[in-house]
């Protein structure tokens, strides 16, 4: 992976600490992040697939729509 720094706008590192927290509490702000990241590549039609060289950290729960 390469590695980039970020700055996020206060309410939207709130969004993510408040998904963490709700979600789940054991993913981290980099795979939140990475997660959003992917889910936005893959609904704009920029990425095949959810599925890439790493999957979503087991402790989150399915999607009604996961395998």
């Amino acid at each position: 992976m390469t590695m980039i720094s970020l700055q996020l706008p206060p309410d939207l590192l709130a969004a993510v600490d408040r998904f963490i927290e709700e979600d789940s509490p054991a993913v981290s702000r980099n795979d939140a992040m990475l997660a959003a990241l992917r889910a936005w590549a893959v609904g704009n039609g920029l990425m095949l697939s959810w599925r890439g060289p790493a999957e979503p950290p087991a402790t989150w729960p399915q999607a009604a729509n996961d395998g």
